[in-house]
């Protein structure tokens, strides 16, 4: 599968959401999604009952394959879009990189393909499988 994504706060958009998803899976059950009901509705009560027993339901079903591949690429998933930021930011001089950066740019291997194209402001992720 590849997946195009235009412009650096997309891609920290699509980061995070793929992040989010993993940390849902590992059990660290944590999501951006907030209620937009005001806290004395009953509305806002219903909302957070049937979050529950959403939240309820992911943790203690069966992990697929899909799943358990997913759980295990957390750390390879952060580093590999950092890579692809961090290059980014660096072709398009848009800011100074740190010394830390440049660490992290060299202490680090990707662990699937992300292309940069339009000039460093596009990136292609190339996943293998669904």
């Amino acid at each position: 599968m590849k997946l195009l994504v235009k412009g650096e706060h997309n891609f920290f958009l699509f980061q995070d959401i793929v992040y989010y998803y993993i940390k849902s899976l590992s059990g660290g059950f944590y999501s951006p999604i907030k209620n937009k009901h005001s806290s004395n509705s009953s509305s806002y009560y219903i909302y957070n009952s049937w979050f529950d027993v959403l939240k309820e339901k992911v943790l203690s079903s069966e992990y697929t394959d899909l799943s358990k591949k997913m759980k295990n690429l957390f750390t390879g998933w952060m580093v590999t879009t950092n890579i692809a930021i961090l290059t980014s930011q660096k072709e398009r001089k848009d800011r100074d990189l740190s010394r830390y950066d440049f660490e992290y740019l060299e202490k680090y291997k990707p662990i699937f393909l992300i292309e940069h194209c339009d000039n460093y402001n596009s990136y292609l992720v190339h996943l293998d499988g669904d």
